[in-house]
C-alpha cells in the first residue's frame, strides 16, 4: 500500500504544479512517471488529466504526441473477452518481410471518436469531418496489417479517381497474392489509417504519412450523404492528423491508395 500511496501522492503533487503554475509544461517528466508507473490501473485516467491540463496552460501539439507514446489504447487494454484478431501466418510474415514490409502491427476496432477521446491531436481542418457522429462512430478493422513507412503508397496512384485507384489496387493484388498467398491490399476504413499512424508513432516517434508533406491516402469512409469519403494524411507535429472529405472522382498529385496488406478473409 505505501507503494500505491506514493504513486498516487506523486500524481498529485504533479498536478498542483500544472494547477498552480500553468507556465509549467513538463509534460515528458509526467509521461515518465507514467511510463514507470505502467501496472497502475489509472494510467490512462491520469494522462488524460494531465492532457486537460496541458491544454489549458497552452501546450503544443509535440507534448500530446510525447505523452500519447507512452499510453494503451482502450482496444488494446482489454482484449479479454475480445474476438481474436485475424493474423498472418508463419509462412505469409516470412514473405512480406522478404518484400520490405513491417508485420508486427494490428489494428483493433478504435474509432475515430475514441481515438481523440485518448488525446490522439486531429488538425483544426478536420473539425467538421470528426465531429460528425455518424464518422467518428465507424470502427476500423480488427485485423493484422503490414505496411513499409518508407513507401506507403500504390505505386502510379496518385492523381487518380477512386475507379481508377481500385483497378490499379485489384492489379496489385494479383501480382501479390502469388508471391504471398491468402493476403491483399485494401483501401480500408478511415480510422484503420487513423489507428496504424497512432500505433506506428507510439512506437517509432515519427509521423506516417509525414514523410510527403501534401500526401493523402484515400479511404472507403463515407463522410457526407453526397458520396464524399474521407481522405487522411499530411501528419505533422504541428497540426496532427488531417482527415478532409473528397468525392471519388476527384484527384490530385498528393492524394494516393495506400498499401496496406491484410489477412485475406
Amino acid at each position: 500500500m505505501s507503494a500505491e500511496r506514493d504513486i498516487a501522492e506523486e500524481r498529485d503533487t504533479t498536478e498542483e504544479r500544472y494547477l498552480a503554475d500553468p507556465s509549467i509544461i513538463d509534460v515528458l517528466a509526467w509521461s515518465e512517471s507514467l511510463k514507470e508507473n505502467s501496472g497502475d490501473p489509472d494510467k490512462l485516467d491520469a494522462l488524460r488529466k494531465a492532457r486537460g491540463l496541458l491544454i489549458n496552460s497552452g501546450a503544443t501539439l509535440l507534448s500530446l504526441w510525447e505523452g500519447l507514446a507512452y499510453a494503451d489504447s482502450p482496444g488494446q487494454q482489454a482484449e479479454t473477452g475480445k474476438p481474436e484478431i485475424p493474423q498472418f501466418t508463419a509462412y505469409q510474415i516470412d514473405r512480406l518481410e522478404k518484400l520490405g514490409y513491417l508485420t508486427d502491427y494490428s489494428v483493433t476496432g478504435e474509432t475515430t471518436a475514441s481515438l481523440r477521446a485518448l488525446g490522439v491531436p486531429f488538425s483544426q481542418k478536420s473539425a467538421d469531418v470528426v465531429s460528425r457522429p455518424e464518422f467518428a462512430a465507424v470502427a476500423s478493422r480488427k485485423s493484422a496489417v503490414a505496411f513499409d513507412p518508407a513507401d506507403f503508397f500504390l505505386p502510379g496512384s496518385n492523381n487518380k479517381t477512386l475507379e481508377q485507384q481500385l483497378e490499379i489496387m485489384d492489379e496489385f493484388n494479383q501480382r501479390l497474392q502469388p508471391k504471398v498467398p491468402g493476403v491483399k491490399a485494401i483501401f480500408g476504413e478511415a480510422p484503420t489509417i487513423e489507428e496504424l499512424i497512432f500505433a506506428y508513432y507510439k512506437r517509432t516517434r515519427r509521423y506516417l504519412l509525414g514523410l510527403v508533406k501534401g500526401s493523402y491516402v484515400r479511404t472507403l469512409t463515407g463522410v457526407w450523404p453526397d458520396g464524399d469519403l474521407a481522405i487522411v494524411g499530411n501528419v505533422s507535429q504541428a497540426q496532427g492528423i488531417e482527415v478532409r472529405a473528397r468525392g471519388p472522382h476527384e484527384r490530385f498529385d498528393g492524394l494516393y491508395a495506400p498499401r496496406v496488406i491484410v489477412p485475406a478473409d
